[in-house]
């Protein structure tokens, strides 16, 4: 059976993507597959409208998008960014809603994804290289 070097040890510094949650869904490399080309699709719909909701001042939809997120963290993401989430969706749920706070946490949240991204799918090019 295929793994992947993400099931064999916890994540790298700097790194976002934590694959243990994950493993309990998809055992081999070839279930694994296909959640993850899933999350980066749903991260770019997810990420797109999120930016709108903000853009708009739409704390609702705001809060929507980054619970969405949040859910999509709980399997394939490490602390920092499970962490930071969650802090950005209080701050969208907070009334009234601290905008600036809100935008900055944000901020850090897309640069954690902007690294999750990568870092899938570079795992996505190993596995398809044959690595």
């Amino acid at each position: 059976m295929a793994q992947f070097p993400a099931f064999q040890s916890p994540p790298e510094d700097g790194s976002e993507l934590d694959l243990s949650k994950a493993q309990e869904y998809a055992l081999e490399v070839e279930d694994l597959i296909p959640l993850l080309q899933t999350l980066l699709s749903s991260l770019a719909v997810e990420r797109a409208s999120l930016a709108l909701a903000l853009h708009s001042r739409s704390d609702h939809q705001a809060h929507r998008h980054l619970h969405s997120l949040k859910g999509m963290a709980s399997m394939f993401c490490g602390d920092r960014l499970r962490n930071d989430l969650t802090r950005a969706d209080n701050l969208a749920r907070q009334q009234p809603v601290l905008w600036t706070e809100l935008l900055e946490c944000c901020q850090q949240v897309n640069a954690r994804l902007d690294r999750l991204v990568n870092q899938v799918e570079a795992l996505l090019r190993r596995y398809d290289s044959g690595c």
